[in-house]
């Protein structure tokens, strides 16, 4: 449902990228969101480490602050460590930069085939000014897993301090689970730099404010050593002043793996939100984000704004720019500041790009009768989802069907298009059984600040198919972008 989980791709490549990475530090599936949405608390020392077991070395005792903490190198290594008493304990670790160095930081204790399992902790991490006194940028939970992932432009040289904890311990019981199921109490932390020269590192490189001197967005395909089934990319950038513009350009590639039922997108995916809850970016705001052909540089294909920060789900969610794009074409993706932001001294982004084949595409006409889809069980095999990507024109709306299985009584839907950077305004969708009549609660409308999420409506009973319209108030005239991207998962009651 969230395209910001092919960021995991990327991360995973990262360690080949690394300058002097003997390891690779990185876990499953980060994503471009950071931080809980409480405010995180003083540097305080903890109950210390009572030693790694069976994390392949043992622990350093007594970490218990800024002042004494223990080293960390950029190596990439997975340094083992335990948070003991969970309900209490921060280690800290110190680690010496460079001005300029863009930088991974990471804890990871969850398994990827386990990343929500309440038995491990959930762990935060939080950078700290060398005294321990200041703090700069924090991560809770990454897309797709509990584990927590930084990504850093190191502006001056010094000694940083970087605090590993559990989530209730930083932002207490009201935000986070319970710790009592907590079983295992072992976590990795690592860090390492990552080289601006990589195969899929792009650096924004001045002067690139217009389309003539843009930067070009470098990318490998993925996956390593199989059939190419799209590109990726990981890039990082810094505006000099508030009026600044970073112009990238990049080429959608041909062999891009895209089947008969699908089409290929282009999706743009940025770190975290500024500031020291975040990012660390000294920005009051997020980037505008917009697509053009590079043959009509003029012509918004998309556009979003990484200030949107979305609360659905509890945690604040950056928007996603995922557009349908051409094989062998050539395209702008133009990066600024909103008006009205204070910037700061050390104003930076990080973005990820990927390439790939969407879910199945809509077929018309589908006004009236609807269009079959198919279903497949969950991973966790507690329902079944579909997804489709469709566009909507003006007077136009869409209509799907899905049978239901036995067992499924409730029916949710999560849909993007205006989050996605389509022109689509006043997205809207609704359940309806096979005899048209609406599911209860089963209709829901999308914002610039919030998906359309619609949670757990009640299926008819007896109906064996569930269908969902979806049509929107108006089109941007700014953005002509008419897309948009939905899933429908049924579940047991």
């Amino acid at each position: 449902m969230r395209s910001s989980h092919l960021f995991g791709l990327l991360l995973s490549t990262l360690s080949l990228v690394a300058v002097g990475s003997t390891g690779t530090g990185c876990s499953d599936d980060p994503g471009g969101t950071a931080g809980s949405g409480a405010g995180g608390s003083g540097a305080q020392g903890g109950a210390g480490g009572t030693g790694a077991q069976g994390g392949g070395g043992p622990d350093t005792d007594g970490n218990n602050g800024c002042d004494t903490a223990e080293v960390l190198d950029l190596s990439g290594m997975d340094v083992p460590s335990k948070l003991d008493p969970v309900t209490s304990d921060r280690d800290y670790y110190k680690v010496d930069l460079k001005k300029g160095q863009a930088i991974f930081l990471g804890a990871t204790s969850k398994p990827d085939d386990d990343p929500y399992g309440d038995s491990y902790p959930d762990t935060v991490i939080t950078l700290w000014s060398a005294d321990g006194k200041t703090q700069i940028a924090q991560n809770d939970d990454m897309s797709g897993s509990n584990n927590s992932e930084l990504l850093y432009l190191v502006p001056e040289d010094g000694t940083y301090c970087l605090e590993v904890s559990e989530c209730g311990v930083v932002f207490g019981p009201d935000f986070c689970a319970p710790p009592e199921g907590i079983t295992n109490l072992d976590y990795d932390v690592s860090s390492f730099e990552l080289d601006p020269t990589g195969s899929l590192i792009t650096v924004d490189k001045e002067p690139n404010e217009t389309p003539a001197n843009a930067t070009l967005v470098k990318k490998v395909s993925f996956p390593e050593g199989g059939p190419v089934e799209g590109y990726q990319s990981i890039g990082w950038g810094a505006f000099s002043a508030v009026t600044d513009k970073d112009v990238y350009t990049f080429k959608v590639e041909n062999d891009v793996a895209v089947d008969m039922n699908s089409r290929a997108l282009c999706i743009f995916d940025f770190w975290a939100p500024a500031g020291p809850e975040g990012s660390g970016s000294t920005a009051t705001n997020g980037v505008l984000v917009r697509v053009a052909a590079a043959s009509a540089p003029d012509v918004t294909l998309a556009q979003t704004d990484m200030s949107n920060l979305d609360l659905t789900f509890g945690y604040p969610e950056l928007p996603s720019l995922t557009m349908p794009c051409d094989k062998g074409k050539d395209y702008l993706v133009t990066l600024s500041r909103p008006d009205g932001i204070t910037a700061g001294s050390n104003d930076f982004y990080f973005f990820s790009h990927v390439q790939a084949g969407s879910n199945t595409v809509e077929k018309e006409p589908n006004d009236n009768s609807a269009q079959g889809l198919e279903l497949t069980p969950t991973d966790d095999g507690t329902g079944h989802v579909t997804a489709i990507t469709g566009n909507i024109t003006a007077g136009d709306n869409d209509v799907f069907t899905v049978p239901v299985p036995a067992g499924m009584g409730l029916a949710s839907a999560y849909c993007t298009a205006e989050r996605s950077g389509s022109g689509l305004r006043g997205l809207q969708v609704s359940l309806l059984d096979g005899n048209d009549q609406f599911l209860k609660n089963g209709s829901g409308a999308e914002g610039s600040d919030h998906v359309l999420w619609i949670d757990g409506a009640l299926i008819t009973a007896g109906a064996t198919n569930v269908k969902m319209r979806v049509l929107a108030d108006s089109q941007d005239p700014a953005v002509t972008g008419t897309y948009y991207y939905c899933s429908l998962i049924l579940s047991p009651q």
